[in-house]
């Protein structure tokens, strides 16, 4: 393909980020099939592992990655034939899938870092893509192990040379984007204050040469002409205390603008950091396989929780000791088949992994379902290795004993398996947990098992919070729930029904005065004076606070406040201020909570009408983002206005609200296919006369029939693709 090296190198950069999205689909759906699930859920696996297959295999032969194609293909096949019932997931077939799900990974890392498509597969390459054609036609594989050492979960592809982009939730994203809108007209404003400010200093420019007239000519005598100098003089000082008081105001609102915005945006990129605890939790699970194969033992990894966010650079901290806690409880914790089922156990063991969250801390508890640690052992271990005397393990709890686990260099066994041993390194994982601010326990039950429980802050990064005065006290909200911080008239207060609301953006927001909601006497401002409103959110809600003066904003350690205080359901904690005063930090949910009243009315304005493009404007259609990238990229470059949808039902609702003059569609997507959506739009929608293009990797007679049944005028198979064959068939249907 004739590709513009500057699109080239941005669509291997979306390709890698959809494979970090496509490749989990895959090795995750491998292990949940090998377990029992209903049919229900196993056909919705297979579906989804052969649409991850199908957009692999189109997107990169989409951009000339052949080897990656070929494989993808192949792997697609083997799932195919599962789908069917024309093969069975066996444990070697489940092998072989997994380690050709690896050997993607590496293609994809070799042909992304430089190696390049041109090369030949290594052996091992080869003797994958063999076995992956033994399975396919059902001859016996042999029952050779994915690892033969535990290893960690292949490294994920690097990212194109030269590239820093991160992908991220297209949210996020737009409220970065209108925050620095805003920053940027609150610059014009401050253009604006200088332009008076440079006319205060003129005014004071000629206030000073008439004062030295008046001078001069008050050693003559007061004459007329005094009298008019002396009444210019009054004019101009009356102006510049006229400009001066505009410039306080000015100055003043736009510095309670830019404040809470500069905040918000600080608190907005901060929360790019944070990722689902999932992400370092799913690929754990394929860890615990391969690690339970290599003991001979059947392990399934339980995740619970895992949609909880914390910072990036809390979950790569926890990635080693959560290894290490890992290794540990399939090796030493989780019994043998054998002896569990002589336990009247499942043969299957149990390690849960479960993320809470609880204020500003998270914790992760790993809990095995396992024999337990004797306390006995530990006693034993502990005075052999001269960690503590008898004396003093008689008089120790079974909380230190617990604790002796993890003092450097404890072992609660004479010699170590090939993959851990129960207690071996524990101490690493107590000096990991620091490093993170965070600490570990443990706790176990002879017979039924041990959980280890990790508390981390949410965040690395210190909390931070705006200190507001209400009837002569401080309080400290949160910045993340800050919105906005504003000062407005009273006259700018209006009402829906019985609420009291003010209008940000466009939007009614419900008004309160914090002092009546945490119970505090006293008086409102004067109708001249200005209010000053902080407005939070929570979730969907949003409420200004009426406060009698925004203070300022500062880094807080919260702490727990002492009974009886910590009945006090409005308030997280408190902070320790001047004068080792304490500030208490303000509930957010509870100050929603205590709001009796109803949410307001939504406001309708008009909206102005935009000038109708004079672009041709195009929609494309098609699961695969590099997919749709690539021909955004290509459509854009000759001139075309493009609009993207990922789905079928996404073009319908997208069609039934804006007119295009040309639509581009894949066919294998989930929900309405392509050719499905080609029909509904001549037939429900009605546009006969519509231009519909049909491009898919689907390439034979009996396709290209379809197409032409369901009237698309034109079907480019993906791999017959030219950027020139896609521009020219859109020039001569438009």
């Amino acid at each position: 393909m004739n590709i513009d090296p500057a699109l080239l190198r941005q669509l291997l950069e979306t390709f890698r980020i959809e494979l970090d999205e496509l490749l989990p689909i895959l090795s995750e759906g491998v292990l949940a099939l090998e377990h029992e699930i209903s049919s229900k859920e196993k056909t919705d696996k297979l579906n989804a592992m052969l649409r991850a297959c199908h957009n692999i295999k189109g997107a990169s032969r989409g951009i000339g990655l052949l080897r990656i194609s070929d494989l993808a293909h192949r792997i697609e096949d083997l799932f195919s034939l599962i789908q069917k019932g024309e093969r069975d997931l066996t444990r070697p077939v489940a092998n072989i899938s997994l380690t050709a799900i690896d050997t993607l990974k590496l293609l994809v890392s070799d042909d992304l870092g430089g190696e390049g498509d041109d090369n030949p597969l290594r052996p091992e390459q080869e003797k994958v893509l063999s076995r992956l054609g033994q399975a396919c036609n059902g001859e016996v594989i042999a029952e050779d192990r994915v690892v033969e050492e535990m290893a960690e979960p292949p490294p994920p592809p690097p990212p194109v040379a030269g590239s820093d982009s991160v992908r991220l939730p297209v949210g996020r994203l737009n409220r970065i984007a209108a925050l620095a809108d805003e920053l940027q007209l609150t610059g014009i404003r401050l253009e604006q204050h200088l332009f008076r400010s440079r006319r205060i200093n003129e005014v004071m420019a000629a206030l000073r040469q008439q004062w030295k007239i008046v001078m001069a000519q008050s050693s003559v005598g007061a004459g007329y002409s005094i009298r008019n100098t002396l009444a210019d003089t009054t004019h101009l000082i009356l102006e510049a205390e006229e400009l001066t008081h505009h410039l306080e105001e000015s100055i003043r609102t736009t510095t309670s603008q830019l404040r809470p915005l500069a905040l918000t945006l600080k608190e907005d990129v901060r929360s790019l950091r944070m990722i689902p605890a999932s992400t370092v939790l799913k690929p754990l699970e394929r860890s615990v396989r391969d690690i339970a194969q290599v003991a001979g033992k059947e392990v399934a990894l339980v995740i619970q929780g895992g949609e909880i966010e914390l910072d990036r650079v809390v979950l790569d901290g926890l990635k080693a000791p959560l290894m290490h806690l890992l290794r540990n409880g399939i090796d030493h914790g989780i019994e043998s088949p054998q002896q569990r089922q002589k336990s009247q156990k499942s043969a299957i063991g149990t390690i849960t992994i479960s993320v809470s969250r609880e204020g500003g801390a998270i914790h992760l508890v790993v809990e095995d379902d396992g024999g337990g640690i004797d306390h006995e052992l530990i006693r034993g271990r502990a005075i052999s290795q001269g960690l503590a005397t008898e004396e003093e393990m008689a008089e120790m709890g079974s909380e230190l004993i617990n604790d002796l686990i993890f003092r450097p260099g404890f072992t609660s066994r004479s010699e170590v398996s090939e993959i851990s041993g129960r207690g071996v390194g524990l101490d690493v994982v107590r000096i990991n947990m620091q490093s993170l601010q965070g600490q570990v326990q443990m706790e176990t039950t002879p017979g039924r098992g041990t959980r280890f429980i990790l508390t981390v802050p949410l965040s690395m990064a210190s909390e931070h919070g705006l200190i507001v005065s209400c009837s002569g006290q401080r309080f400290i909200i949160f910045s993340q729930y800050i919105q906005h911080i504003l000062e407005i008239p009273h006259e700018q207060i209006q009402r829906l029904g019985e609420v009291e609301v003010i209008e940000v953006g466009s939007q009614p927001i419900p008004l309160r005065p914090l002092r009546d909601l945490i119970g505090l006497k006293g008086e409102g401002k004067e109708p001249g004076e200005f209010l000053e409103i902080v407005v939070i959110n929570h979730g969907w809600q949003q409420m200004a606070l009426v406060v009698d003066q925004v203070m300022t904003e500062r880094d807080i350690v919260t702490r727990p406040l002492a009974p009886p205080l910590d009945q006090l359901n409005l308030y997280e904690g408190g902070v320790v201020g001047g004068s080792s005063s304490v500030i208490l930090v303000l509930n957010i949910a509870s100050l929603f909570a205590t709001m009796q009243q109803r949410p307001p009315e939504a406001t309708h304005f008009k909206s102005e009408l935009q000038n109708e493009s004079q672009q041709y404007k195009i929609l494309i259609v098609d699961d695969s983002i590099t997919t749709r990238t690539l021909e955004k990229g290509i459509l854009e470059t000759n001139g075309y206005q493009v609009e993207t949808a990922k789905s079928g039902e996404e073009a319908l609702e997208f069609l039934q609200q804006a007119s295009v003059d040309l639509v581009i569609t894949d066919v294998e997507m989930p929900g309405i296919n392509g050719f499905e959506l080609t029909e509904t739009i001549r037939t429900q929608l009605g546009l006969v006369d519509l231009p519909i293009v049909i491009v898919s990797s689907l390439g034979s007679d009996a396709d290209r029939q379809r197409g032409v049944k369901v009237k698309a005028n034109a079907y480019i198979v993906k791999g017959e693709f030219d950027s020139r064959e896609l521009i020219q068939v859109v020039s001569q249907l438009i």
